[in-house]
């Protein structure tokens, strides 16, 4: 029988709630100054969140794949991308309207310091002073500080990942099973997170997480088919070899790919990004920190 853990001391209650009530002042300018979504996919997931709302159910009036059109409008919603993220966002959106998905989305980015600080609490020798660092850096988002404030999945993702990473520590296979399910039903590629986790836990925990997940995937697959038939299936393959965004919604039909042009895809996407994104983070925050760290042991022989 485990012992149970040791409660929270009063510092560090307010370091979590320092972190998160930051979490929500960074956020908020970016929810209240631009409500409409800047791209297609909060836009999506927005507009279905606004037709919940007024009682025409989950539908969408949109065409998201040229190459793949639904047969009429507004059609079923959630035929491409995943329902969750556009359900989470219905209650703020029946209280604020636009704002809903944005507020949604920035108090879900504002558990991503709290969540950092309790993660990198559950590796031995960690110190509380690195925990508010880890903290501090998850509620500055870097590039994704905006993306974490709109109607997208990002921030419902990185939560829940968050969540289930912890647990991964914690050795909570049922909290990272129930995580899983969300994840898929987030993202299409929640798969892959999925795969991580269950990385991380013994055996029977990690067969209990890849047949959450497996079978969340596998009866969401079967209503896509059941709702839009093959042409929704087709669609969703179409989207999934697309290997650049835009060829989704210029209707001409996609050229074949191999596995080593996606590679080559991800490396020229990498490169373009190593200047701006990349190059700053590590030049500018990571490579001090990492300085920092290494004078802080600089007694130890290795």
């Amino acid at each position: 029988m485990s012992s149970p853990e040791p409660s929270l001391s009063r510092t560090e209650r307010l370091t979590l709630g320092i972190l998160a009530l930051a979490g929500v002042l960074l956020r908020l300018p970016w929810a209240l100054l631009s409500p409409t979504p800047w791209d297609d996919d909060a836009l999506y997931y927005q507009s279905i969140a606004d037709n919940i709302v007024a009682g025409r159910g989950a539908v969408t009036d949109t065409v998201f794949i040229l190459s793949a059109p639904p047969a009429s409008l507004p059609a079923p919603a959630d035929l491409y991308w995943m329902p969750l993220p556009s359900r989470v966002i219905v209650p703020l959106t029946a209280a604020f309207g636009e704002l809903g998905g944005p507020l949604t989305s920035a108090l879900l980015g504002a558990l991503l310091g709290p969540l950092a600080w309790a993660l990198a609490r559950t590796v031995p020798g960690i110190s509380r002073q690195t925990a508010t660092l880890a903290g501090v850096m998850a509620i500055l988002g870097g590039y994704h500080l905006r993306l974490l404030a709109t109607a997208d999945c990002y921030a419902l993702a990185a939560a829940l990942g968050g969540v289930a990473f912890w647990a991964v520590a914690k050795e909570r296979a049922g909290v990272v099973a129930a995580c899983a399910v969300g994840l898929i039903l987030a993202r299409s590629d929640g798969v892959l997170m999925v795969a991580a986790l269950a990385a991380g836990l013994s055996l029977r925990g990690a067969v209990g997480v890849l047949a959450a997940g497996g079978a969340t995937a596998g009866l969401w697959t079967l209503r896509t088919y059941l709702v839009g038939g093959a042409d929704a299936l087709a669609a969703k393959g179409i989207a999934g070899r697309a290997l650049e965004y835009r060829l989704l919604f210029d209707g001409t039909p996609l050229p074949s790919s191999t596995i080593g042009d996606r590679i080559a895809r991800v490396g020229q996407a990498m490169m373009s990004a190593l200047p701006g994104y990349w190059g700053l983070a590590t030049l500018a925050l990571f490579a001090p920190l990492v300085l920092w760290g290494a004078w802080q042991i600089r007694d130890q022989a290795w």
